[in-house]
């Protein structure tokens, strides 16, 4: 199976947001990690791997994020937040034998772009975000099983509290869909909507 590869439109406007964060006036570079959780199930699998045996599920809006980007100064008190990176899970183990050992991946490359709004050590805000590549991967003794899906369009509302001038800890809410291109599957789409906890590190200028 092929998965639908980055055109080269995506790969310039990528580029461009990347390039307007790091270079933008009054912008400071944000680092951040992220565990999300929510969404329709893609895979639900009984594992045995590990020492443990547990059922183990892999949701369309669940995973482990780590993300860079800028906060750029608008006013005094309301910046516009952009970041890119990756998203993703996964799980590993083996099913009745040791010989029958499976790995399955979900991942795709959010680029986000939020409104916030500052108010004492709280800010909060909203936006755009588009999902690049999102694809499930499946492999061992499920191997057949990808799925592939449609860059996607989503809505974020998103707040938090700094600590410090440079740390921070927030909460994330996103709402988006994603269109099955390929894949044998039910439905034609799959909810990846999505809560998340983020912890992040602001570098000031």
């Amino acid at each position: 199976m092929k998965y639908k590869k980055l055109n080269p439109l995506q790969f310039i406007s990528t580029a461009i947001l990347l390039v307007i964060s790091f270079t933008a006036h009054a912008a400071d570079f944000v680092v951040e990690a992220s565990i999300q959780s929510g969404g329709a199930d893609i895979v639900k699998v009984y594992n045995q791997g590990f020492g443990s045996s547990d059922v183990e599920t892999i949701s369309a809006g669940g995973g482990l994020g780590m993300l860079l980007g800028a906060n750029i100064a608008m006013t005094n008190n309301t910046y516009l937040k952009t970041l890119t990176g990756i998203v993703s899970q996964s799980i590993s183990g083996y099913s009745g034998s040791v010989l029958n050992t499976f790995e399955f991946n979900w991942q795709h490359i959010p680029i986000e772009v939020l409104y916030m709004k500052k108010s004492n050590k709280w800010n909060f805000g909203g936006g755009l975000v588009y999902h690049l590549n999102p694809k499930f991967s499946s492999s061992g003794v499920y191997a057949g099983n990808d799925i592939g899906f449609d860059n996607a369009l989503g809505l974020k509302i998103a707040f938090d509290y700094r600590f410090s001038t440079d740390i921070f800890l927030g909460m994330e809410f996103t709402s988006i869909n994603y269109k099955v291109n390929s894949g044998n599957v039910s439905s034609n789409s799959v909810n990846g909507s999505s809560a998340g906890l983020v912890l992040g590190y602001i570098f000031a200028k």
